[in-house]
């Protein structure tokens, strides 16, 4: 013989018998049943390539693995078809050459058939009786450790030497299926695995691939459903199909998907692409390129690719949370990014000195773009707002920054200082409270603020106005009456004016105006006797006004007519002192003008005098 041959993957149906009659299996149930067997092979030559070709098989049974005694006849199969290095044949050894004891099987071959000697293959194949198997269509079993192994499809299929309870349904054509380990199973598909290949059949038992190809169950109790390169390699992990998906956390899952890593214990990846849950029990549910690094981390999806470049979201702390979006970041402990485009969380957990997590402060960002959240301080959307200190807000808007316990909104609003409420309009320019716990406004179209549903009632600031104006519309008023204008000012003079400070302000700062109790009792105007209305203030000062003006104007008619009184006197003075009048008699006056005609007289008397010293 001049070919090197060998026996390589030896694939046998461990006394597996069939029926020498030629039956069906419907019928072979009731036929009885030889030692006959159907043996199956491969043959390689030197340089390990199978053999095609006509060759003469022989086979001997014996007692012992190398040496022994022979068992039963020799069984020959002469002109016996190989195909690409396989081959099957039926073997009868005879009822008792199988008692119980282990046997080995010996096969010599001469390829082509007839031409020299038979070549002994190497090492000889342990054998197990199974007198009453039935044999099953394309299956083939295999005795161990008190059970059998299965073997169906691909005759390349094959379970390894010492392992108990392995199955390989079927597959395996061209990519042949293996199981390594106790109690695996591969129930198809090509170039799969099930077990770890390390030797201990008893470290990856119990794992099972259910089809697809060149996927791996390489632990204690881990399933690949299928898909392609799939590989579950800790305890307890799970893949359900996709492409290229590693699970090697305990107890991890990966759905499907590509290029996905569940690598913490018990974290999950629901699908999508590149995604990776590496810390305990972290859950990426999809997208592209996420990571859920923190324990207990969430990203529910998003990520992706701009330009060919990543855009992953990231939560790094612990149950941090990130709804959706692109570029995002939680990196603190519980905070949460609901979305957007490359935000940005941080926060911090408050420990006692035994470790015991006490509260946490923690940021929120909703949504948005380039928006920043730190201690429990919230953004809610926008873009490149920040809040940036304990208990701060941002609900949106651009380019707002809010301190500790601050509120910052619109545009530009920068509540520097903490407590701070600064809201900005659309103007392209900073409004800045530096001062703690004050509230600023930029309205330069005006602020109105209305106190009844109908915007009946209410104050404003007109767009560049510097004052509050009442909503004061006579069609928006009732029960209107009049006012005597003299009673408001005599009670007016009745309300104590002083000067006084706010207890809430340095004495240094003075005021002046009426008590409410005072103002009250006065008038009754207002809706109780602790503060004032601005336009009750304003309206009893204008009637005391207009009270004042009617006095005036009687006072103004009574020294007009005095007046003119007085210049008829001038002029009869005058005419009496030239001589051209007689000198008037007081029985010329009339009766009311008596006492003023005497005064008048004296002044005019005192008047000459002066104007003769003068002289």
């Amino acid at each position: 013989m001049n070919k090197h041959i060998t026996f390589a993957a030896v694939l046998a149906l461990s006394l597996v018998l069939i029926l020498t009659t030629g039956l069906t299996r419907a019928q072979s149930a009731l036929a009885p049943l030889d030692s006959t067997f159907t043996y199956q092979g491969r043959l390689t030559d030197g340089a390990g390539n199978p053999i095609t070709d006509i060759c003469d098989l022989r086979f001997r049974l014996y007692d012992d693995p190398s040496e022994g005694a022979q068992v039963g006849p020799d069984v020959h199969h002469l002109g016996l078809p190989v195909q690409q290095g396989l081959f099957h044949a039926p073997l009868a050894f005879g009822w008792g050459a199988f008692n119980g004891e282990a046997r080995w099987l010996q096969v010599a071959v001469r390829c082509p058939a007839g031409a020299g000697p038979y070549t002994p293959l190497s090492p000889r194949q342990d054998l197990t009786p199974a007198p009453y198997a039935l044999a099953l269509p394309g299956l083939r079993t295999r005795p161990s450790l008190g059970t059998y192994n299965v073997i169906g499809g691909s005759l390349g299929n094959s379970v390894s030497d010492g392992v108990a309870g392995g199955v390989i349904s079927g597959g395996g054509f061209g990519l042949p299926n293996r199981v390594t380990d106790h109690n695996c199973v591969v129930a198809g598909g090509g170039a799969n695995r099930a077990g770890n290949d390390d030797a201990d059949p008893t470290t990856a038992a119990h794992a099972t691939v259910s089809g697809g190809m060149v996927n791996i169950a390489g632990a204690n109790l881990t399933t690949v459903g299928g898909g392609e390169g799939n590989h579950a390699l800790a305890q307890g992990a799970t893949i359900g199909g996709g492409i290229g998906n590693l699970a090697n956390g305990e107890n991890a899952a990966i759905a499907g998907g590509q290029g996905n890593v569940a690598s913490g214990d018990h974290a999950a990846v629901g699908g999508g692409g590149y995604n990776t849950a590496g810390g305990q029990s972290a859950i990426v549910g999809g997208g592209r390129g996420n990571t859920a690094t923190g324990y207990a981390a969430v990203v529910s999806g998003g990520g992706g690719l701009f330009g060919g470049n990543p855009l992953p979201n990231v939560a790094a702390g612990r149950n941090a949370t990130i709804g959706g979006g692109s570029n995002n970041t939680a990196s603190a402990g519980w905070s949460t990014v609901g979305g957007g485009y490359h935000n940005e969380t941080s926060g911090h957990a408050w420990q006692s000195a035994d470790g015991i997590i006490t509260h946490v402060d923690t940021g929120t960002v909703g949504g948005g773009s380039f928006n920043y959240a730190s201690w429990s301080a919230t953004v809610g959307g926008g873009t490149r707002n920040r809040a940036i200190g304990q208990g701060a807000t941002v609900p949106g808007g651009s380019d707002n920054d809010a301190g500790s316990y601050s509120f910052a909104a619109g545009r530009r609003a920068k509540a520097n200082a903490p407590g701070c409420f600064v809201w900005g309009d659309s103007t392209n320019d900073d409004i800045i409270c530096s001062l703690g716990n004050q509230w600023l406004a930029r309205t330069s179209g005006g602020a109105h603020f209305y106190t009844s549903a109908d915007l009946s009632t209410g104050v404003y600031v007109p767009a560049g106005g510097g004052s509050w104006s009442s909503v004061s519309d006579r069609n928006l008023k009732e029960h209107i009456k009049t006012v005597d204008s003299r009673e408001v000012l005599a009670l007016l003079q009745s309300v104590p004016v002083t000067t006084w400070n706010y207890r809430t302000q340095d004495a240094s700062i003075r005021h002046m105006g009426p008590m409410a109790q005072d103002f009250y009792a006065a008038f009754g105007l207002g809706d109780d006797d602790v503060s004032i209305a601005t336009v009750d203030l304003d309206g009893v000062a204008l009637a005391a006004i207009q009270g004042l003006a009617d006095i005036a104007r009687e006072q103004d008619a009574e020294i007009d007519a005095l007046q003119g009184q007085l210049l008829a006197l001038e002029a009869r003075l005058a005419a009496f002192e030239s001589g051209d009048a007689p000198v008037p008699s007081c029985r010329d006056l009339p009766p009311g003008l008596l006492p003023g005609a005497v005064f008048l007289i004296l002044g005019a008397v005192w008047v000459v005098g002066r104007r003769g010293v003068s002289r």
